[in-house]
């Protein structure tokens, strides 16, 4: 079976085509292989297709997002200037955004844990419980 899952960071906004009838959105990701000998974080990065209307919601999708991506790999083989090359990319039939992009704001403009007393309020318990 070729099934493939991939749960990365988004390389770049997706562009987004039309060929034909359909859409395609193509970006890349990369997804966390490890560490190096000097303990430096180590990506292997995939080229992403997604055709039709999941190529439509792409649109959502932004650089830094952590998604998962749902497939199959598809390898290419063509010859230029007298070498034979080869792509490998994954065709995805679905994705899911895990969260937003890292962002480098300044922390006066991040978000803020929530006080003890807004998290836990004394209406938080209702007496009606349904069970």
């Amino acid at each position: 079976m070729n099934i493939v899952t991939l749960l990365g960071r988004v390389g770049k906004d997706p562009e987004i085509s039309q060929v034909g009838q359909n859409k395609v959105a193509k970006f890349s990701l990369a997804v966390f292989a490890g560490k190096d000998k000097e303990g430096n974080y180590v990506s292997d990065w995939f080229n992403i297709e997604m055709w039709g209307r999941q190529a439509e919601l792409c649109t959502m999708i932004k650089k830094g997002y952590q998604i998962c991506v749902n497939g199959k790999i598809k390898i290419e083989k063509y010859t230029q200037n007298n070498q034979e090359k080869t792509i490998v990319k994954v065709i995805a039939s679905t994705f899911t955004i895990c969260s937003n992009p890292v962002d480098n704001q300044s922390s006066a403009t991040k978000k803020t844990e929530p006080k003890k007393e807004e998290m836990y309020s004394d209406n938080m318990w209702d007496d009606n419980v349904p069970f």
